[in-house]
């Protein structure tokens, strides 16, 4: 007996650009664990399907890991291309990407090889987001609300998207000069936001179609011998200016300025001794009347953590201060709670005993 292909459910496309070990393995097993056997509600609310779907399993493939017993979830790994891959059984097991390049802090091959993931995630027809992440990410919500607010929010999410350096010379440190001349619209276009996006789908075919800017990116990017100074950004550059470029005036009502990632620390991440249920209250937006997304930030050799403060608008507000939000809301009708952060980085592999005991005592795996 088959499935109906079409009762099966729409998914979440986890987008890992990784070197390779995956910090927080336990933590992300325990999180899709947990969807294991959970029939989707359009199998549920139909008879025939639900007997179906449960009997389905025995005349199936054994699965190999708790990741083929979900259908909320799929997952793509990027890796340098000598890491010989995950262990057997392993929910990153057989997950990494036929192509795979070469990559290098800040230069253009990031944006390739997210590419390659979002391409290989696009031949799955049941991927409708798709969501970037990396070894230091870590959920910070239940995988099902998740799950359900990610395909509520039918826009994508990149993070000040709508900035637009309209001034060339004034953006030449962004984007070389020469870029403006052989392309004179990109003033028109270029912006900066978070490489770790959520995209929806019909965004993520313009991202793999493209070759124009993206060439333009390629011979244009890159990274000062010791780092010191960068020109053209390209993973932090590219898809907000594409979309803004191929989009037009639809791009304010096709994607918006939150992101589902909050990006919690900068150089050598969170440390240990600081991760604690204040921190994941502060990252999720909990706070009673302002918002607060701790940064750590070493001084002077000592790490110390800061604040961004800005008063909460009406709807962030709503999301803040709503009890149900480690609930998944009914289908159907799923309320938005946009500028509510459902991962966070970054969470470096010396914290991985903290952070799954502290999101194990928070339910959240």
């Amino acid at each position: 007996m088959l499935l109906n292909v079409e009762s099966r459910n729409t998914e979440v496309a986890l987008l890992f650009l990784v070197r390779g070990e995956m910090y927080h393995e336990d933590v992300w097993t325990e999180w899709i664990g947990s969807l294991a056997d959970l029939v989707p509600p359009s199998i549920l609310c139909d008879d025939a399907l639900n007997k179906c779907y449960r009997t389905l399993p025995q005349y199936s493939i054994p699965p190999k890991s708790v990741y083929d017993r979900q259908t909320y979830y799929s997952i793509f790994v990027h890796t340098k291309p000598d890491f010989p891959g995950y262990s057997s059984g392993s929910i990153f097991d057989a997950r990494i990407v036929d192509e795979r390049v070469e990559t290098a802090w800040g230069s253009h091959s990031l944006l390739t090889a997210t590419r390659v993931l979002m391409r290989a995630a696009l031949a799955d027809l049941f991927n409708q987001r798709f969501q970037m992440v990396c070894e230091a990410t870590i959920p910070v919500r239940a995988p099902l609300f998740t799950h359900d607010q990610l395909l509520a929010h039918n826009m994508s999410r990149i993070g000040s998207p709508h900035m637009v350096w309209g001034d060339a010379e004034k953006s030449a440190e962004r984007w070389p000069l020469a870029m403006h001349e052989e392309f004179p619209a990109l003033k028109l276009h270029n912006t900066f936001h978070s490489q770790w996006v959520t995209l929806i789908r019909a965004h993520v075919h313009i991202v793999v179609d493209d070759t124009f800017l993206e060439d333009l990116y390629q011979r244009h990017c890159f990274i000062g011998a010791e780092r010191h100074r960068s020109t053209c950004v390209s993973d932090e550059q590219y898809i907000g200016t594409l979309l803004n470029w191929k989009l037009g005036d639809r791009a304010p009502y096709e994607y918006s300025d939150d992101l589902a990632m909050a990006r919690v620390a900068a150089g050598g991440g969170v440390p240990p001794e600081h991760i604690d249920t204040e921190l994941i209250v502060q990252i999720r937006g909990a706070a009673e009347e302002i918002h607060r997304v701790p940064s750590f930030k070493n001084l002077h050799g000592q790490p110390r953590i800061q604040h961004s403060d800005f008063e909460l608008g009406k709807e962030s507000l709503e999301c803040a201060r709503n009890p149900q939000l480690q609930d998944p809301p009914p289908y159907g009708g799923i309320p938005q709670y946009p500028h509510c952060p459902f991962f966070a980085r970054k969470f470096m592999a010396a914290t991985a005993p903290a952070v799954k005991k502290l999101l194990q005592d928070l339910f959240i795996v």
